[in-house]
C-alpha cells in the first residue's frame, strides 16, 4: 500500500511539473503575445511622452500592488512603470493616466495589463525575454536589460553610452 501511495506521489508531481512545463513552452511560443503587445503599445506611447514624464528609464514586468503597507507583485497583470523618488512626475503620470502607488516615501506609476491567469516566475521570464527580443529589434538604440521578474529599458541608452565613450577618448 505504501509503495502504490509513493507511485502515486511521484506521478502527480511528475504531471503538475510537465504542465508547468508545457505551459512556459507555449509562452515561449507565443501564448501571451495579445498581452504583449498591450505592452509594448503602452511603453510606446510612455516613450514618446518621456519629457513630460521626466524620465528615459521604464520597468517592464509583473504589475505592483500594495498590501498592508507593503510592495507587492501581482503576478495575474503586467505593468510599464516609472519610479519617482520625490514624487515630482506625478502630474504627468496622472495626466496620462497612469495608477500611482506611494511606499515608503516612493512613488511608482504604471499601466497595467490584465492577464486571464496569473504567472509562475518561470512564466513570467519566459515572457519578458519574448518581450526583449522584440523591443530590441524594434528600438535599436534602446538599453534593455532582463533581470529575473522584469525588464530595464532606457531610452536611447546605446547612444548615451555610445556618447560617454567617445568623451573618454
Amino acid at each position: 500500500m505504501t509503495e502504490f501511495i509513493l507511485l502515486l506521489l511521484v506521478f502527480l508531481f511528475g504531471a503538475f511539473a510537465l504542465m508547468k512545463y508545457m505551459k512556459t513552452q507555449r509562452i515561449r511560443s507565443g501564448a501571451l503575445d495579445q498581452n504583449l503587445k498591450k505592452v509594448l503599445s503602452a511603453y510606446k506611447m510612455l516613450r514618446s511622452h518621456q519629457e513630460e514624464l521626466g524620465t528615459n528609464a521604464f520597468a517592464i514586468g509583473s504589475a505592483l500592488t500594495e498590501e498592508g503597507g507593503e510592495m507587492t507583485r501581482d503576478m495575474g497583470r503586467l505593468s510599464v512603470r516609472i519610479l519617482d523618488e520625490k514624487g515630482k512626475r506625478r502630474d504627468g503620470a496622472q495626466a496620462l493616466g497612469m495608477e500611482t502607488l506611494e511606499n515608503g516615501g516612493k512613488f511608482y506609476y504604471q499601466i497595467c495589463e490584465e492577464l486571464e491567469e496569473k504567472l509562475s516566475y518561470e512564466e513570467l521570464t519566459a515572457a519578458l525575454a519574448r518581450l526583449k527580443e522584440v523591443l530590441e529589434t524594434k528600438y535599436p538604440d534602446e538599453l534593455v536589460s532582463l533581470a529575473d521578474t522584469y525588464l530595464t529599458v532606457v531610452v536611447d541608452g546605446k547612444k548615451l553610452l555610445q556618447m560617454l565613450e567617445k568623451g573618454r577618448k
